[in-house]
């Protein structure tokens, strides 16, 4: 299943950002001390190559969806796949842009330069959420699980719970 490959590879592009990201916190949080011109090369290639995933990815997804001759245990295993992978990317994704957007806050100065990776960073984000579909988190104010209606036997001693 050639599908399979091609998610291993990607799987291991997402797992390479990642690690990209302990690299580059130090220097941007100014702890290590760098070079900024550096840092917004590295900022362009990881978000070069966080895109490139997330589209080899796409086109991954339709493979899975179209191709019949896969079996279909296959296509739910690569649908998983497809689905963790996406949100490691987006994971990925807001981590820089995380990074990015405290970079702009310490270095003021060199905050324009990083705006066009901010923004790529961003897009990319977005890119996952639209692959994965609608959003399920609960709405603003909305309790994440329902309170307990039921309320423990009178005869429970309280100090033994």
């Amino acid at each position: 299943m050639s599908v399979g490959i091609t998610l291993l590879f990607i799987e291991k592009r997402a797992e390479a950002v990642r690690l990209c990201a302990a690299l580059t916190e130090p220097f941007a949080t100014g702890t290590v001390p760098g070079h900024e011109a550096d840092l917004m090369k590295d900022y362009k290639l990881i978000s070069e190559r966080l895109r490139s995933a997330l589209d080899e990815l796409k086109e991954c997804n339709k493979q899975l969806d179209s191709d019949k001759t896969i079996e279909p245990g296959d296509v739910r295993n690569g649908k998983q796949r497809v689905g963790t992978i996406v949100q490691e990317i987006a994971r990925c994704a807001q981590d820089f842009a995380a990074q990015v957007r405290f970079f702009q806050a310490m270095n003021p100065k060199h905050a324009p330069a990083s705006v066009p990776y901010l923004k790529a960073f961003e897009d990319t984000d977005r890119a996952t959420r639209e692959l994965i579909g609608e959003d399920t988190s609960p709405a603003e104010g909305e309790e994440l699980a329902p309170a307990e209606s039921e309320q423990a036997p009178p005869d429970a001693d309280p100090m033994l719970m």
